[in-house]
C-alpha cells in the first residue's frame, strides 16, 4: 500500500513541473593503469597473431637453439627422448613501439598465444599426430619487435640402434624439427650447434658430440623448398657394468672348458663340468634376450660369442664322452693308425711320452727265454697267458694314449678359438 502511494505522488509530482534531477556514478577502478596496460593494448587492439609479421614476399628469419638437459634411451623401441630448452627468436615488425612514449619501457611479456609464433615441429616424432612439444611459457618482446621465446621442450623421436657392439657401443640419434606450413621463402630457419646444459648426468648414455645441420629440400608436390634443422646427439654407452655382466660368465666358462682338458682322459668330472657350463651359456642367453631389442640386422658379437661358445661346450661334452669310452676299452684292439698317430712327432710334440714307442713287448714275451727245467708244455702255456696280459695291457694304454691325445688336441683348437673370439668381442 505505501508503495502503491509512493508511486502516485511521483507521477503527480511529474505532472505539476516538477523535476527529477538522476545522478549517475560511474563504478571507480580499483587500480591505476600503468605504462604495460597501455603498451599491450596499443600494440594488441588490431594484432592477428595467425598472420605471419612480415610482407608476403619478404620472409621472416627465426633463429633456433638447442639447449639439453637430458637424455634418455629407449632401446625396445629405439626412441630417444630429449630434455631441454628451445630457444626461438624472430623480428615483429607490428610489435614496436617508441620506448619514450610509454615511459621508458623497452620490453613486455606477452602470453604465447597472445603473439605469432613460428610453427616448427618435429619431423621425426614417434609420438604420431602430436605435436606438443613445447611448454606454456611467455614470450618477451623488445621495443624495436624482437621476440624471444624460450620455451621447455620434450622431443621424442625415432633412432635406429646398432647394437653390434653392445655394451660398447656407440649410437647417433638424430632431432630433426622444421616448419610445418611455411616453406623457406616464408620462414628462414638458422641455427647453430646445440648447447650442453646437463641438470643430471644419463647413467647409462654419454653424450660425446653434438652437430647442427641446415638443410633445404625440394618436395614433388611443392615448387618452393622448405628448410629444416637437423640436431645429430652422438652418444656413448657407460659400459663398466655391463662389460662385468657379459665378460665375467664367459670367461669362467671358457677357462673351465679348457681345465676339463686337462683332467685325465678317463676322469667323468669333465662331464659334469661342461654340463654345467651348457646351463650357464644357455641362462645368459635368455638373459640377453630379454635385455636387448629383437632385430633382424644387428645382432651383438658378444651374443654371437656366447652362442658359438654353446656350441663349442656341447662339442666338448662329447669329445669327453668319447675320451671315457675309448680310455676304459679293455677288450678292444686298438688299430694301427691311432698307434702310429700317437708314436708320431705329433704325439711327442703335445707331450705324450709313450714307454712302448719302437717296442713290441707282445711278440718279446713269444720269443722269451725261459728255465731249461720247465717243459715245452709248460712253456707253451706260460708265453700264451703272458702275451695275453701283455697284448691287453698294451692295448689299453694305447687307448689311454689316445683319449690324452684328443683331449690336448681339443684344448689347443679351444685355445686359439676363444682367443679370436674375445679379440673379436674388444675390437
Amino acid at each position: 500500500m505505501i508503495n502503491y502511494l509512493g508511486f502516485l505522488l511521483l507521477i503527480s509530482g511529474i505532472r505539476c513541473g516538477m523535476s527529477v534531477n538522476i545522478t549517475l556514478i560511474e563504478p571507480q577502478t580499483s587500480w591505476n593503469a600503468t605504462f604495460t596496460d597501455k603498451l599491450k593494448k596499443d600494440l594488441l587492439m588490431n594484432y592477428d597473431r595467425f598472420a605471419r609479421p612480415s610482407h608476403h614476399e619478404n620472409a621472416t628469419n627465426v633463429d633456433i637453439k638447442l639447449s639439453i638437459r637430458h637424455i634418455d634411451i629407449n632401446e625396445q623401441k629405439g626412441v630417444m627422448t630429449t630434455n631441454g630448452w628451445m630457444k626461438f627468436s624472430w623480428n615483429d615488425d607490428k610489435l614496436k613501439w617508441d620506448p619514450a612514449q610509454y615511459g621508458g619501457l623497452e620490453s613486455v611479456h606477452m602470453a604465447d598465444h597472445e603473439v605469432w609464433q613460428p610453427d616448427v615441429v618435429l619431423y621425426n616424432s614417434a609420438l604420431g599426430n602430436d605435436i606438443s612439444h613445447y611448454g606454456r611459457t611467455t614470450c618477451i618482446v623488445y621495443s624495436g619487435g624482437k621476440v624471444l621465446w624460450v620455451p621447455p621442450s620434450q622431443f621424442q623421436t625415432f633412432c635406429d640402434l646398432d647394437l653390434r657392439n653392445w655394451p660398447n657401443d656407440v649410437q647417433k640419434c638424430m632431432v630433426k624439427v622444421g616448419s610445418w606450413t611455411y616453406s623457406g621463402n616464408m620462414i628462414n630457419l638458422q641455427s647453430e650447434k646445440p648447447e650442453l646444459q646437463m641438470i643430471i648426468e644419463n647413467p647409462e648414455w654419454e653424450i660425446i658430440d653434438t652437430t647442427s645441420t641446415r638443410n633445404v629440400k625440394l618436395y614433388e608436390c611443392c615448387t618452393e623448398p622448405y628448410v629444416d634443422i637437423e640436431y645429430n646427439v652422438t652418444i656413448r654407452r657407460r659400459s663398466e657394468m655391463y662389460n662385468t655382466i657379459a665378460f665375467t660368465p664367459i670367461t669362467i666358462v671358457a677357462l673351465s672348458t679348457l681345465a676339463s682338458f686337462c683332467l685325465p682322459s678317463e676322469a667323468g668330472e669333465k662331464i659334469v663340468i661342461n654340463s654345467v657350463n651348457a646351463v650357464i651359456l644357455t641362462l645368459f642367453i635368455k638373459y640377453f634376450s630379454n635385455l636387448l631389442p629383437v632385430s633382424a640386422t644387428h645382432v651383438p658379437y658378444i651374443v654371437y660369442n656366447y652362442c658359438i661358445t654353446l656350441y663349442l661346450v656341447c662339442v666338448a661334452l662329447i669329445l669327453g664322452i668319447i675320451v671315457i669310452k675309448i680310455s676304459r676299452c679293455k677288450q678292444c684292439i686298438i688299430p694301427g693308425f691311432c698307434k702310429c698317430l700317437v708314436d708320431s712327432w705329433y704325439g711327442s710334440l703335445l707331450g705324450i711320452n709313450n714307454p712302448y714307442r719302437g717296442q713290441k713287448p707282445a711278440q718279446e714275451l713269444k720269443d722269451g727265454h725261459f728255465d731249461d727245467n720247465q717243459t715245452s708244455d709248460d712253456h707253451q702255456i706260460i708265453n700264451t697267458s703272458q702275451g695275453h696280459q701283455s697284448s691287453s695291457a698294451e692295448n689299453e694304454f694305447y687307448w689311454s694314449l689316445m683319449g690324452t691325445l684328443i683331449d690336448r688336441s681339443a684344448f689347443l683348437i679351444y685355445l686359439i678359438t676363444f682367443a679370436i673370439l674375445t679379440l673379436k668381442y674388444f675390437l
